[in-house]
Formats: C-alpha cells, sequence, structure tokens
C-alpha cells in the first residue's frame, strides 16, 4: 500500500505523514501529535533519498534538501535561514499560524536563542488572538454585539487570515449598528409613554416596545428592522391621535368660551383683545398651542363685542389671516387652528383674499 503526493505526483509509504522530497503533508495535519513525533524524531526510519522524515516532517539536513520556494540548498545554515525568511515574512503579514510553523522547522535544525525566542512569541500571539475571539464569540451569542466587534477587531488586528472571523466581524458590525438603532427607538417610545395618550395609544407602543425589547439581542436583521419599523409606525399612530384630541378640544373651548363671553356682555377691544393676541403669540412662538387656541380665541370674541370701528374690524383681520398663513407655511397644508383664525378674520373685515384662503382649506380637507 502506499500514498500519492498530491505536490510531487510520486508514490510514498502508507505510513508516511509527509513527503520526503517536497514535505507535503499527507494527512490531516491537525490531528498529529507533532510534538511528540519530533522528539522521537531519531528512531524514526527513513530512507537514503528522503530530504524530509516522512514521520514529522522535519528537514533531514545530512543531505541536500528543498527549501519552502523550490530552490535548492546544500547547507543547514541555508536551509535554516530559507525557514527564518519565510516565518518573518508570513509574521509581517499576520499569518501566525505558518509563521509558527516555519520558524519550528528552523528551530529543529538549529535551535538556537533567537529562534527559541521567536516561536515562543508566536506562541504568545496566538494566545492572545484566541482569547479575544473566544471573548468576541461569548459576546456574540450573548447579544452584546458592540463588544463583540471589539473583540473580533483585536483579533483580526493580531492574525488577519482567519476568514470565518473576519466575516463574523463584518455581520457583528451591522448587528452592532442596527441594535444601535432599536435602542434609539426604544428610547422614543418610553419618551412618548410619559404624554397624555389614550388608553389604545398606550397600549400599542408598550406592545411594540415589548416586542423590540425582546429582539434587539437577536441575530436576525430583518427580524429587528421589522420591529424597529413597528415601534415607529405605532409611535406615528399616537401622534397624530393626540393631535386630533387637542384640536377637539380646542373646538369645545373656543364654543365653551364664547358661550361665557355671551353671558357675562361686552369687554374692551384695547386692553383685553391686545392683552390676549400677545399672549396667543408668546404661546404659539413656544410651542403650547393649546394656550394658542385659548388666547387666539378669547382675543377674537373680543373684537366681536360692541361697536368696533371698521378699521379696528380690519387691522384685527389682518392679523389673524396673517398668523394663519404663518401656521400654513410652516406645515405645509390648512390645519383646523389656521381655518379657525381665516374664518375669524372673514367674519371681522371680509376680504376675497381670505376667502380664497378658505377655498383651499376646503379644497384640501376634500380630496383628503
Amino acid at each position: 500500500m502506499s500514498k500519492k503526493c498530491p505536490k510531487c505526483g510520486e508514490d510514498r509509504p502508507e505510513v508516511a505523514n509527509y513527503c520526503l522530497i517536497c514535505r507535503t503533508c499527507l494527512v490531516n495535519e491537525s490531528k498529529l501529535d507533532t510534538d511528540t513525533l519530533r522528539r522521537e524524531h531519531k528512531n524514526h526510519p527513513n530512507a537514503r533519498e528522503a530530504k524530509y522524515c516522512i514521520y514529522c516532517g522535519i528537514p533531514l539536513v545530512d543531505e541536500p534538501a528543498l527549501p519552502p520556494n523550490g530552490g535548492e540548498v546544500s547547507s543547514k545554515a541555508e536551509l535554516y535561514q530559507q525557514h527564518l525568511t519565510a516565518g518573518n515574512k508570513y509574521l509581517e503579514n499576520k499569518n501566525l499560524i505558518k509563521a509558527l510553523e516555519e520558524y519550528r522547522f528552523a528551530k529543529d535544525i538549529d535551535g538556537t536563542s533567537e529562534i527559541v525566542q521567536k516561536t515562543e512569541n508566536i506562541g504568545q500571539l496566538l494566545a492572545e488572538y484566541n482569547k479575544h475571539k473566544c471573548n468576541g464569540n461569548d459576546y456574540f451569542e450573548n447579544g452584546d454585539f458592540k463588544k463583540a466587534v471589539e473583540e473580533y477587531e483585536v483579533a483580526v488586528e493580531i492574525d488577519n487570515t482567519d476568514s470565518e472571523i473576519i466575516q463574523k466581524l463584518e455581520k457583528t458590525k451591522k448587528l452592532s449598528e442596527k441594535q444601535k438603532e432599536a435602542d434609539n427607538v426604544i428610547f422614543q417610545v418610553n419618551q412618548k409613554l410619559n404624554e397624555n395618550l389614550t388608553d389604545g395609544s398606550r397600549r400599542a407602543l408598550k406592545n411594540a416596545l415589548k416586542k423590540l425589547n425582546a429582539i434587539r439581542n437577536e441575530k436576525d436583521i430583518d427580524a429587528i428592522d421589522i420591529a424597529i419599523s413597528e415601534c415607529k409606525t405605532v409611535i406615528e399612530k399616537a401622534e397624530k391621535k393626540r393631535y386630533s384630541i387637542f384640536i377637539g378640544f380646542c373646538l369645545v373651548a373656543t364654543l365653551i368660551f364664547f358661550t361665557f363671553i355671551i353671558i357675562n356682555g361686552r369687554q374692551e377691544y384695547p386692553v383685553k383683545a391686545m392683552e390676549a393676541e400677545n399672549k396667543a403669540n408668546a404661546a404659539f412662538d413656544d410651542g403650547r398651542n393649546e394656550e394658542a387656541f385659548k388666547f387666539y380665541t378669547e382675543a377674537a370674541s373680543y373684537h366681536y363685542q360692541g361697536d368696533r370701528s371698521d378699521s379696528i374690524k380690519k387691522v384685527a383681520a389682518l392679523k389673524f389671516q396673517g398668523k394663519a398663513k404663518e401656521i400654513i407655511k410652516s406645515i405645509g397644508e390648512c390645519d383646523q387652528l389656521s381655518k379657525m383664525l381665516l374664518e375669524h378674520a372673514k367674519d371681522l373685515y371680509p376680504s376675497e383674499e381670505i376667502q380664497n384662503l378658505l377655498d383651499k382649506c376646503d379644497k384640501n380637507e376634500n380630496n383628503e
């Protein structure tokens, strides 16, 4: 029985682990106890023409041997230098396994302190590499993708020849970014839950939040993406519902206020109306829309009271018209607040421009 060397194409003994001419491994090298085989090297029988031991692969320096690049060498020193140079090159390219293999060959030829130290240094680097690789795997399995990326990056910086870890690093980076996005959405949902919401909106937000929290540590980017989208959709719906309730509240407040004005008689415009307008403008500028609704309605009611001159009513109408146009411009459409201001303006001092703006509002509502 014999084995055929895949590189030389020659038949080698069945017991051979290595080709005796080119040192090609003929078995699964990772399963060989190379340290034990090398210690027992002197007891290994080899053919006269062998340039490498067929059992442990150690160069047989008593005979001319072939260096890794295929050229011939004629001395122990030259063969040693060949393996040392190859090991240095592999180390420069961060291929620790190959570097260690070449240094061990050099050490078997001449075990000087220099090569011993190099071999020990490689061993320490490999230990460090394996430590960071294992730490990265642990963090990855526990769903801490940010720390997993940090560990994998250190490992790849030590040895960049492990394609499996390089691919895992790229995937983990994507997961880390997606997890960061999920955490931002989770923060937004928690902030939204502190606002005044309907029971339905609050329940929907909690359910979406629960789902996202459960899946943020998973390794399925698409599933995390879906959960994030669901949360964002629920946030938008809750905001729209909250705004609708706010508009309804303002309309009711307006009706109540006008009723109060009718019952309690007329008020003087110069003082009361101006105060209400100033308060409304300040509230609107600060984003306090509920108060703005209240004070604009109050100001309008004072304009309706008593026998005001046309010039005063025109000034008031222009103020309401201007504020309505400002709101329409800022949000890109006519909402209930701007329409209410336009209707107040029309009641105070009708104009073609005000009517045109109201017609556009009605047209937009019909289109919706």
